[in-house]
């Protein structure tokens, strides 16, 4: 809001502009003039004043008429207004109030009744604008996604919308008077960069880093980082210091997850990769030894190496491609589920996996790609015969059709058991729940993840279970 009150003095008569100029001339006021109905409307549409004098007696568009064109706008409706006339009598007073004029003063004017009248109907119209600022943003506030505090002088707390209150576990009413800092240092704690330049820094409108703190994980939650940001706005709509609450622990989960990609595929990459050039160095540089009979052996562990390396990288193009492929407006026919089941367990070196579908499902079409449907059948298929103690596990894939016109799809295996507490993790990404026999880590992490992209993507979702009949998983899609 502009620290001076802008006042539009409408009248025909230029001595009279000076006049009303001259008595009102001070640095709490910006004096704007108009000389005709017209040009008043305009500049009231443009300059939105705090305050209009206008003449009542004026050519073409007088007082009265400008008055009423004023009330009748939406936007400028509020505007007040005050008439002056050469005429003192009960028909132009009555005229005045009927147009909607605040005031009548008469010509000619009392300097002293001018000024005082001004002053008071100006501190009024500030503060009706300052409230229905106040409201326009409390309205938006309330609808924040990030929560939003107002601090007086001291660094208490004035104002904080629901979100805020969230944040901060504040009761959304009776929160005045809390000191802000004081409740963030007992909520949180403050990140290594943070403590370094101390608490204060949260509410430096100068500062241009991100403040965070953290509330640490426990056993009944997982971390959380608050991000506070002191907006350089002026003077806020509510008085004071404006602050903003953001939640960003989904932004920095993020990166966390793009710093364990980059962390594996290195070593997931590498690893073969050492292997590969290590046998193929020996081979290139050793004449002799390729004559000897261990040289069948290095070939086999190179060849081992290129189709380990090849699994690793199908796995992270096909978890990247999952999402595009989820989205495939297509479906599949229940009469070729077989084939596909068989054609996933031929690729994957599977034999004996049983299918059932019901008769009752045979003509049916479910709304889901077939090459994602494939491309599932493949990573659950490949799972049961890798994570099998004996590598030949017995599988079943059946189709069942639920209450609400659902189609299930449930692999079932007798290979592992899986420990509760990793239930729940399997559908993240990079999460690796067991070792092979050599101790290294199956896979990517990224296969049940993939599934997961593809069947949430058509508005479906995925459980695993352990059998309650013996050993081994069941997943359901």
């Amino acid at each position: 809001m502009e620290s001076q009150s802008v006042i539009l003095i409408v009248d025909d008569e230029p001595a009279n502009q000076r006049l009303l100029e001259s008595v009102l001339r001070s640095p709490a006021y910006r004096i704007e003039v108009a000389s005709t109905g017209e040009e008043a409307l305009a500049k009231a549409a443009a300059l939105r004043p705090d305050l209009m004098l206008l003449d009542v007696m004026m050519p073409s568009l007088d007082g009265f008429a400008v008055c009423g064109r004023v009330r009748a706008d939406p936007d400028l409706g509020p505007l007040p207004i005050i008439m002056v006339t050469a005429m003192d009598d009960r028909d132009v007073r009555r005229k005045a109030i009927e147009a909607g004029a605040d005031d009548l003063l008469t010509k000619p004017v009392d300097r002293e009744e001018v000024r005082m009248r001004v002053r008071s109907i100006t501190r009024l119209n500030r503060q009706r604008r300052y409230l229905e600022e106040r409201d326009r943003f409390e309205q938006i506030a309330e609808l924040s996604r990030d929560g939003y505090a107002v601090l007086d002088a001291e660094g208490r707390i004035t104002y904080a919308n629901p979100e805020a209150c969230r944040l901060l576990r504040l009761p959304e009413e009776g929160f005045a008077g809390v000191g802000f800092l004081d409740r963030l240092r007992s909520e949180f704690e403050s990140d290594p960069e943070s403590m370094a330049i101390g608490w204060e820094a949260a509410v430096d409108p100068m500062r241009r880093v991100p403040f965070r703190v953290v509330k640490p994980e426990t056993d009944a939650r997982a971390a959380f980082w608050l991000e506070v940001t002191s907006l350089r706005v002026g003077r806020s709509p509510l008085g004071g210091r404006l602050l903003r609450l953001s939640d960003v622990t989904p932004e920095l989960a993020l990166q966390r997850d793009q710093w364990k990609f980059h962390t594996q595929m290195a070593h997931k990459l590498r690893t073969p990769l050492v292997g590969l050039v290590g046998a193929l160095e020996i081979l290139a540089t050793d004449e002799a030894l390729l004559r000897r009979p261990d040289t069948q052996e290095l070939l086999q562990l190179s060849r081992g190496c290129v189709h380990q390396l090849r699994e690793h990288v199908e796995d992270v193009l096909e978890y990247l491609d999952a999402p595009m492929i989820g989205r495939m407006a297509n479906t599949f026919l229940v009469a070729e589920f077989e084939g596909v089941v068989q054609r996933a367990a031929r690729q994957v070196g599977l034999a004996g996996v049983k299918v059932e579908v019901p008769a009752e499902l045979s003509d049916s079409e479910v709304r889901f790609p077939l090459k994602a449907m494939e491309l599932s059948l493949i990573e659950l298929l490949e799972n049961a015969r890798k994570f099998h103690p004996h590598r030949s596990p017995k599988v079943e894939v059946r189709l069942e059709r639920t209450s609400e016109g659902k189609v299930v799809v449930k692999v079932v295996d007798d290979g592992l058991t899986l420990p509760s507490d990793r239930l729940s993790k399997v559908w993240e990404p990079y999460y690796q729940s067991e070792k092979l026999q050599t101790g290294e880590v199956a896979g990517m992490g990224l296969g049940l993840p993939m599934i997961a992209s593809m069947v949430r993507e058509q508005g479906g979702v995925c459980q695993l279970h352990n059998r309650a009949d013996g050993p081994g998983v069941s997943v359901e899609l």
